[in-house]
């Protein structure tokens, strides 16, 4: 086999290798980005149902407040009640929601959890407004009386869940970036070390087959046009 065959199939061979690496490099970096897409989707989904229940919840309270303020008139203490209902399912949904796409378990019990406690709050509020429809005397400062400031605990609680959620699933995507980050920083330092193999096999390909040649053919013609050089031995 001839020198140039001898080096020309590495140098071949080589460069398929740079071809497979960079590939490699581009598919890790893709992947790595669509992980980070996935998580931030994930997150958004998930902080969206807690940033819907506690919404509902400020609405179930408000709408509390509207009964005991204009429920008086039988029309209004209807729709009141009602409303309150409506938004009181609402932050049941966005909790079961949550919960069915949680990743960690701790996060779907603190869901349940949160859930039984809104459900307990329920029957409070309706036992307040039983008392709102009976009492004799000042029946809003009874019903009011009896479920003052239960609501914040739930509500901070629910605050919390949201931003610890937030924070986990943020952090998991900021890890998967970082991972793809420096895999794809090492197939490129990979590449660049097969690039500079392969210059190196270049470079010995044309001095085996370039400029050794050269150099005896000049030498050669130094010889044809001075003869006596014919006589000197070649270095």
């Amino acid at each position: 086999m001839k020198l140039r065959d001898k080096l020309l199939i590495p140098i071949g061979l080589a460069l398929l290798g740079v071809l497979v690496v960079n590939l490699g490099a581009m598919q890790i970096a893709v992947s790595a980005w669509e992980g980070v897409a996935a998580h931030r989707v994930q997150a958004h989904e998930q902080v969206r149902l807690l940033l819907e229940a506690e919404v509902a919840f400020k609405r179930q309270v408000q709408e509390w407040k509207n009964i005991l303020i204009r429920g008086q008139d039988e029309a209004e203490f209807v729709a009141y009640v009602a409303a309150f209902r409506v938004e009181e399912q609402r932050v049941q949904e966005q909790l079961r929601a949550f919960a069915q796409r949680a990743d960690r378990p701790e996060d779907r019990a603190s869901a349940d959890q949160l859930a039984a406690r809104h459900r307990d709050l329920g029957v409070r509020y309706r036992e307040a407004l039983d008392l709102y429809q009976t009492a004799p005397d000042r029946p809003m400062q009874v019903a009011d009386d009896a479920v003052r400031g239960v609501d914040r605990p739930l509500t901070d609680d629910l605050a919390t869940l949201r931003r610890d959620t937030e924070s986990y699933l943020t952090g998991l995507a900021e890890a998967s970036a970082s991972r793809g980050h420096w895999t794809a920083w090492g197939m490129v330092g990979a590449s660049l070390g097969m690039t500079a193999l392969i210059a190196g096999m270049l470079l010995t390909v044309i001095t085996q087959l370039v400029v050794r040649p050269a150099q005896a053919a000049s030498v050669l013609s130094a010889r044809l046009l001075d003869p006596a050089g014919f006589d000197e031995e070649p270095t």
